[in-house]
């Protein structure tokens, strides 16, 4: 018996036919290699036309869903599109990469900071390599966000820096990882040591610019960190700058902490003064006194455009009586850059695009099992990078 469909529905004769064919597909009363009522029994009951019948037969068969009419023989369906798709799903995710980070990228700010410039060429290395990217950020999943991703069944996971240190991120990767996921992440924090990891190398960026402070006769360097924490990586610029200085044989200042105001990336200007003077307060005690550092490591470019304003303050001439060293490259593109006309002496690339490369190929090896089972990790050489020449001259463009 053919059932009739809501009569609220304003279709034509032939939508309707159209429309309960459908229906009967989608519900499974009609499967694939199942016959077609007869069009008189599908007229009968639509109360239709038989001309509209066989014209939505029609349509149907154009679209692949029901086969073309034979003399004497019924017509049978020959796939339910939405069972295709739901088929299709799996083969779709088994080549679509989960990108887990912070989410919060936008163009104008891709050169500032450590994690986005890796966010956006992981981004790009995934679209040529002919992958889907889905971009999760983990600050904004619910309770039941990790399980159902995991569900998935994605390729892989890349995890930025921000992914594996938010709570949350790291419940996304547990669950993805009991399912069989592959996952690397970008970092070497403990609580990331049984994943895969990629890492610059740290230590060498800082035994890069202490070799060069001391080519320029700088014996007394003093690393200023603003940042709060432990941190595995900075944890790592102690151990290059300790050996070093070791080698070179000058000695190890302690490093001078400014706890309380705000990070890099300050747009305003009372805001940046307020900073430069709390750093002035801090170095004070260091550089005025004799036998002060010759030379202020910071921890990151935006620091260092701090640093140079605070020794200002403090009359003393940046890169002349004490080089500033920032990390990250980035300097010429912080919103301080506006107010501070001096670059840092010199800084370190931590090469974005190749920390990208390795985390894409590490995964590739691991999802065709050519990758030892233990987690491996995979240290990337930065670059130094000089931001004043041999003359002492700054490549600050104005």
């Amino acid at each position: 018996m053919i059932s009739t469909l809501d009569p609220t529905l304003k279709d034509s004769p032939r939508q309707k036919v159209v429309r309960y064919i459908s229906q009967a597909i989608d519900s499974g009363r009609l499967t694939a290699g199942s016959s077609i009522p007869a069009e008189r029994r599908i007229a009968q009951g639509l109360k239709v036309s038989r001309e509209a019948v066989r014209a939505a037969l029609d349509d149907l068969s154009r679209t692949g869903i029901i086969g073309q009419a034979a003399q004497g023989r019924m017509r049978h369906v020959l796939r339910n599109p939405r069972a295709a798709s739901v088929t299709a799903a799996p083969r779709i995710m088994a080549n679509t990469v989960m990108l887990l980070g912070t989410g919060q990228v936008s163009d104008e700010h891709r050169d500032i900071g450590a994690d986005i410039p890796i966010y956006f060429e992981i981004a790009r290395l995934l679209e040529r390599s002919g992958r889907h990217v889905m971009t999760v950020n983990p600050s904004a999943l619910p309770t039941d966000g990790p399980s159902s991703l995991a569900a998935l069944k994605f390729a892989g996971v890349l995890v930025t820096y921000a992914g594996g240190e938010s709570q949350r991120g790291r419940e996304v990767m547990l669950a993805c990882a009991q399912n069989g996921v592959p996952i690397v992440a970008f970092g070497n924090a403990e609580v990331l040591s049984t994943y895969d990891r990629v890492e610059s190398d740290h230590r060498h960026g800082a035994w890069q610019l202490v070799r060069l402070l001391a080519e320029r006769g700088r014996g007394r360097i003093l690393r200023l960190w603003r940042v709060q924490g432990a941190h595995h990586w900075l944890t790592q610029r102690d151990a290059g700058y300790d050996q070093a200085v070791g080698e070179l044989g000058i000695p190890s200042l302690p490093p001078v902490r400014v706890p309380g105001i705000a990070a890099n990336g300050q747009s305003a200007r009372d805001e940046f003064e307020y900073t430069a003077r709390v750093m002035a307060g801090y170095l004070g005690e260091h550089v005025l006194r004799p036998g002060g550092p010759d030379a202020i490591m910071c921890d990151t470019d935006g620091h260092a455009m701090q640093a140079i304003a605070a020794l200002e303050l403090l009359g003393k001439r940046p890169n002349v009586d004490i080089d500033v060293v920032g990390y990250d490259n980035y300097w010429s593109a912080t919103p301080e850059a506006q107010w501070v006309k001096l670059a840092p002496l010199a800084t370190v690339d931590k090469c974005p695009r190749r920390l990208a490369d390795a985390m894409l190929t590490l995964l590739e090896a691991r999802t065709k099992d050519d990758a030892p089972p233990s987690p491996q990790l995979r240290l990337i050489a930065p670059e130094l990078v000089r931001s004043v020449d041999q003359d002492g001259q700054s490549k600050f463009a104005d």
